[in-house]
């Protein structure tokens, strides 16, 4: 009896955590490396060079920049670009 009840305990600690790992939300709409290679290797040879990730960093902050406008035109009652006490 006092073996099992570690071996129990364990075990239903074993399966929480794993599925406590399964019910992480997901990150959407974020590509992944194999994806952002594809998209921006110029020179096809499977890797990033200086140039290449410049161009994937600009291309990111761009859509951050327009994620922000959007963000702001949603919240942002008075237009003036900035969120007040209100608004927030």
């Amino acid at each position: 009896m006092k073996t099992k009840l570690p071996i129990i305990a364990a075990f239903f600690g074993i399966i929480g955590a794993a599925l406590a790992e399964e019910a992480k939300p997901q990150r959407q709409n974020r590509p992944t490396r194999a994806e952002i290679i594809a998209k921006f290797d110029a020179d096809g040879d499977g890797k990033l060079n200086k140039t290449e990730r410049t161009a994937a960093k600009e291309a990111r902050k761009a859509i951050r920049q327009e994620r922000r406008k959007q963000w702001l035109a949603k919240f942002d009652q008075d237009g003036d670009g900035v969120l007040n006490a209100q608004e927030k």
